[in-house]
Parts: structure tokens; sequence; C-alpha cells
């Protein structure tokens, strides 16, 4: 079985800001066919998490817990049937062995379920050793050493075991884990079974960023001057000279190496977000004719009348509309491509490229059937866009989004685990939810 967590706003998505919030743990059969493991019919409400507040992490396990004891017992010593279809079994019954094979979760509900530490902690990963937030641009597999899931075991049973919330607190600190009732199953290893959930991780998280906060692609941006950042930085910098530096403006040789490498950041803005860029994608969403089953998506995008855009349609607009329309506004200058230089088409030729790596990820990542060349590409594609980032965009530095990181392990589940995504991702999940929130509960 798959199994997931999620809480929603049981009045609908229409209410902004502080709101109630009701939780339903769910689980899939994973031994049934895929054309129905996700029907409506066969897939397990296992419970239902009273608001109308969301439980503290501890609270949590409280209600996880009947629902991880049932999978413990069901492993072993498994389920005892009296008779099945099978005319073999009618004297003699059969055992059935049941077991959780993987949780499925958005990044926070992940590591509450889990009990390990947020995403924005110290420890970044819920599969590698990664400490500190400094690390989520490092690329360097070498360096991704996967986290002991012994050690994880025996600090779970200490937390649990401690007798102060002090010794808690101290365990929970240094070594990132408290207690969690999935530690119940013999098998439980969150390194592997943990999965990082393509829908929130690439098409809510990193896409979304991208559109919107790295290019801009939204029409509140155009809105801060006529062109974007670039009169903030417009200034003819002069490389740091110091016999030429005034008295008292030296700067110690240490700090030379760091003001070069501002005025470079500074002096090259990409305008990705002008009005006539929107304007070009919401033209190319007018006008392009697609197939029946391909799911609409806001004509308006990037206006706020647009609403909030969902996973789906992110999926859609990243592996069709806006390769179209940036291909043809930033990669076609009258005919012919765009110069290779630091000119402003030049820019946004790079910003495309730059683009075009993460729709590739995307697109790949979403494929029915997988292959080892895919895998290897959706690695490639995902650790060239994460290295560009802030060089070619310096408003991104700073800015923390442990998706980032988190995207380079779906290489580990796509490749060596469990195969494509559409068969242990969110959206049949989100599916439940959003038929749970059209209940009428007056």
């Amino acid at each position: 079985f798959s199994i997931h967590l999620d809480f929603f706003n049981p009045h609908g998505v229409t209410q902004r800001g502080a709101h109630d919030s009701i939780g339903v743990i769910s689980c899939a059969n994973l031994a049934l066919d895929p054309s129905i493991r996700y029907l409506p019919e066969y897939v397990f409400v296992a419970g239902i998490i009273p608001g109308p507040n969301e439980p503290s992490v501890d609270e949590l396990d409280h209600f996880a817990r009947p629902v991880i004891e049932q999978f413990a017992q069901a492993w072993r010593p498994g389920l005892h049937l009296s008779s099945t279809a099978d005319p073999k079994s009618e004297e003699s019954g059969a055992v059935v062995e049941a077991g959780i094979l993987l949780s499925v979760n958005d990044l926070p509900a992940a590591r509450k379920i889990a009990g390990l530490q947020g995403p924005m902690s110290g420890l970044i990963c819920s599969i590698c050793r990664m400490r500190g937030k400094n690390l989520i641009f490092n690329t360097d597999r070498s360096q991704w050493t996967r986290r002991d899931v012994e050690k994880l075991r025996h600090w779970a049973n200490a937390y649990r075991n401690a007798n102060t919330l002090a010794e808690r607190k101290a365990i929970f600190d240094d070594h990132g884990v408290r207690w969690s009732s999935l530690w119940l199953l013999e098998y439980w290893d969150p390194t592997r079974m943990l999965v990082i959930d393509a829908m929130h991780c690439i098409l809510e998280g990193i896409v979304h960023y991208h559109c919107r906060y790295v290019l801009r692609l939204f029409a509140a941006a155009p809105q801060l001057s006529a062109d974007g950042f670039k009169h903030a930085y417009d200034h003819p910098w002069i490389p740091y000279d110091a016999e030429m530096a005034p008295s008292g403006c030296k700067l110690e040789e240490k700090h030379v190496p760091l003001v070069a490498k501002i005025q470079e950041a500074l002096s090259h803005i990409i305008r990705t977000g002008t009005p006539e860029t929107l304007a070009h994608v919401q033209h190319v969403i007018r006008e392009t004719i697609t197939p029946s089953w391909l799911n609409s998506v806001p004509k308006n995008y990037g206006e706020a009348k647009a609403g909030s855009i969902k996973a789906d349609e992110w999926r859609t607009l990243s592996t069709v509309y806006l390769p179209i329309a940036l291909i043809t506004f930033w990669g076609d200058d009258d005919g012919s491509a765009p110069p290779e230089d630091n000119s402003e088409p030049g820019y946004l030729l790079k910003a495309l490229d730059h683009t075009m790596a993460l729709f590739q990820a995307t697109s790949i990542t979403c494929r029915y059937t997988m292959t080892t060349s895919r895998v290897l590409a959706v690695r490639d594609y995902l650790e060239s866009w994460v290295k560009d980032l802030r060089t070619l965009f310096p408003h991104t530095r700073g800015v923390w989004r442990p998706n980032i990181h988190a995207a380079g392990h779906i290489y580990d589940f796509l490749l060596l685990l469990y195969g494509p995504v559409i068969s242990w991702w969110c959206f049949p999940f989100e599916r439940l939810i959003g038929a749970l929130q059209k209940i009428n509960t007056n």
C-alpha cells in the first residue's frame, strides 16, 4: 500500500488566509492493476483528523498510529481469511500479508508523519545527510550520503523512551528525528519509502517558483518600475583599483574579489517579466489549438483574476504553452537566433536555455514510461538548472527552497525504486480531497 496524509480547507479553496483545516489519511493498494488502483471505490480512507486546527506533530502520531498498527499486524503474522474466491482455499483459507511500501505527501506533511525535522531545518533532506540550507544548491552527488536507517530507528526509540521534554528536544535537535508510529513497521526505511512527490516538488514547487519568482511572469512584476528591476542597478560599475581609490576607501585584499562578484551580479538583470512577455504568453494560450484531451489553463495567466494555478495546469503550461511562447519570443530574432553575447537578446537567450532545461526535466518526469536514458536526462537537466540559477538570476540568491534539493532525489525513485511517477504521485489523493471538500457540511 501507499499511505498519504494531507490537510485541506473544508470550506473550499476560495477562502484565503487563516481557515479551518481537516486532515485525511488515505491508502491505495499498489497490488491492484494501475487502471483501477486509484479509482475512488478502491482507495481506502483510513482516517479523518477533525479540525478546526491541525494537530501538533506529536498529536498527529496519535491519529496515524491505529492505521499503522493494522499494517504492522497485517505484515506479521498476516491476516487469515477463512475463504477466498480460489476453490482450493475453501478448507484451509489463506494468509494475506500487507504492508506500507511508500508514504507519499508534500514535504511538510512527509516530515510530520515520519517524525523528521522540517524541510527548512538544519537537516534539509530526509534521504541524505545534508545539513544547512546553504547546501540546497549543492549538486555534487558524491556528498549526498544516505542517512543511516538503524541510527534513525535508535534515536526515534530513544525519543519515545525519554523521561523529560528536554531530553526529547535534545534528541530532535541533534539527530533530526522524533518518534513516529511508522517505526512500528520492522521494514520501515524513510530514505527509500518516504518518497519525494513529483506533483508537489516539481510542478507546484520549482516550476511554480521558476515562472513566478525567477522569470517573474505575472502581471504585478512590471509595476515595480517601467523596466522591472533594471533601473535599480543600471550603473557603470568600475573595477576596483587600489591606486585609484580615494583615501579612506581602500579595501582589504580579501574583500576585493567579493566586491567584484557583487558588481558582476548587479551589472545584468535579465528583463524577463515584462508586460510584452506576459501578453505574448497569454496570446499563445488563446491561439494555440490543442487536442481535446489536454486540460485547459487560464487564458489570463499571470493576472490576479486567473486565481491559483493548480498542479496539472503547471504541467500543461511548462510542457506546452510556455515553451512555445518563450521560444518564439526570446529565441527568435527576425527569423534567426539571437546573438550569444551580453546584449539584452543574448541574456534572454540564456534565460530561455535555462528555463528549457527545467521544462525538459518536467516533461520527461511526467511521462508514463521510463527508461534509464530518460532518468539520466532528468538528473542532468535539473543539475544544469540549479547550477545556473543564481548566476543568471541574482535576485534568487539568499532564497532557500528545499524543493530545489529534494527534486534531485526524484532521480533515485524514478530509476532505482518505483519507476514512472504516475504510479506513486499525489494526484489521485488530491482528487479524493477534492471530493471530500464538496461534501455538504451544513
